[in-house]
């Protein structure tokens, strides 16, 4: 067993403990508590680390983000997602570059690593997550993601299925879940998003989907003609021909609301996209800076969380963002919503993101049975009332991680 005391103990589900430990057994977490009554329940075999000055919480989750376009940071413009997806494009059948997205995944589960975050829910075009990150400590979902008529597989339901199949088969483990992504409304046709709708609840895989991104997918999901339907009919895109007559209708299709689907920013809404989201069992994942970069107006989230609406926080890539850390994106929306509470922020970043990925009775928070997933971060905070706003407001680094109780930066799975 391993013991870690702490200054301070931030379970996020339950009130913050001043001199505080978590005990691990076995990579999970066995109790929680004061020091002064841990220690009375530990043996001579149990190692006892001090972390000294920092508050032990746990790892940060990250349920969306692109880890293949690590190797794009810093080499797009910033612009509408429009064009920057015609920056992108061309650069992703560059000779090589394959092989530097791949390296990118590794990268960006390093760097999300050194960052705090324990879990991560990474799309990936051609299922390369699982294998990149074979030897890699950091848990993941690893979404394959289908574009129909794609040049390169998965492009129909059946090419998913088979991508999916090989994935598990090969890389499913305790650390690795493996499900699916639909692009988006206009990149997936009706018959490839029931498959995959299907594909899902079958096997019981977790789903994300890019909705409602820009205000044009706003306007082609109403059925209006417009700057979708063009660049759709320009590119010979397999959706050119199924547009749909609102909004609603389409979020209404049979499996595409249920719990473990996650919709991925959801930037434009109207009244009755928000009472339909409401009456469902998905979740939200908002990219705060990457929301900004692409120049969106502002984000309807906080509309969204009255609704009832489960919203969580997620990166998006390094081709849009400057790094992958969800605790820089709750600092981010701390400094835009200053009277917003610290304690919600933080929920949003790890139990939220937990419950979005359900995963939330493993993962999010620290307490008895959850995987001992953990990170801690220096603190000078001298009450309880104070740390979780030092922690969301303030200005360090996590200094350490650990996945299974173990630490990030010396954990290497065989």
């Amino acid at each position: 067993m391993k013991l870690l005391t702490a200054r301070y103990v931030v379970s996020v589900a339950s009130p913050v403990i001043e001199s505080g430990s978590v005990l691990i057994d076995k990579g999970c977490i066995v109790s929680v508590g004061r020091t002064v009554d841990l220690r009375r329940e530990i043996n001579s075999d149990t190692s006892v680390e001090d972390l000294g000055d920092v508050a032990l919480l746990p790892g940060f989750i990250n349920p969306h983000t692109h880890l293949e376009l690590t190797c794009y940071k810093d080499t797009l413009p910033r612009a509408p997602l429009w064009e920057w997806f015609n920056s992108l494009l061309p650069k992703r059948i560059e000779p090589g570059a394959g092989d530097r997205e791949f390296e990118g995944v590794q990268e960006g589960a390093r760097q999300s690593l050194a960052a705090g975050v324990t879990l991560v829910g990474d799309i990936s075009r051609t299922g390369i997550t699982a294998r990149a990150l074979v030897n890699s400590p950091i848990r993941r979902i690893s979404f394959i993601e289908l574009i129909s008529g794609a040049k390169l597989p998965p492009s129909t339901g059946s090419e998913l299925e088979a991508t999916l199949d090989a994935a598990e088969r090969d890389f499913g483990n305790d650390r690795t879940i493996i499900g699916v992504s639909p692009h988006a409304p206009y990149t997936v046709t009706p018959g490839d998003l029931r498959i995959t709708l299907d594909l899902a609840t079958r096997l019981q895989r977790r789903l994300t989907m890019h909705v409602l991104e820009t205000p044009e997918e706003l306007e082609w999901l109403e059925g209006k003609p417009g700057f979708l339907t063009d660049f759709l009919r320009d590119r010979s895109l397999a959706c050119m021909d199924h547009q749909p007559k609102s909004p609603v209708e389409y979020l209404s299709t049979p499996g595409l609301l249920d719990a473990g689907r996650i919709l991925a920013h959801v930037n434009y809404v109207n009244d009755e996209i928000v009472e339909r989201l409401a009456k469902s069992q998905s979740s939200i994942v908002y990219c705060p800076r990457a929301h900004n970069y692409y120049g969106h107006t502002a984000h309807p989230w906080r509309r969204l969380v009255e609704a009832g609406v489960n919203v969580c926080i997620g990166t998006d890539s390094l081709a849009s963002n400057a790094s992958l850390s969800i605790l820089d994106e709750l600092r981010y929306l701390a400094v835009q919503h200053p009277n917003l509470a610290a304690q919600h922020l933080l929920e949003m970043g790890t139990i939220r993101s937990a419950k979005a990925l359900q995963l939330d009775r493993a993962t999010g928070c620290i307490r008895v049975g959850a995987w001992a997933d953990l990170c801690a971060i220096p603190t000078q905070a001298t009450k309880c009332a104070d740390v979780v706003d030092e922690i969301v407001r303030g200005s360090e680094s996590p200094q350490e991680t650990w996945i299974a109780g173990q630490s990030a930066s010396t954990h290497r799975r065989p």
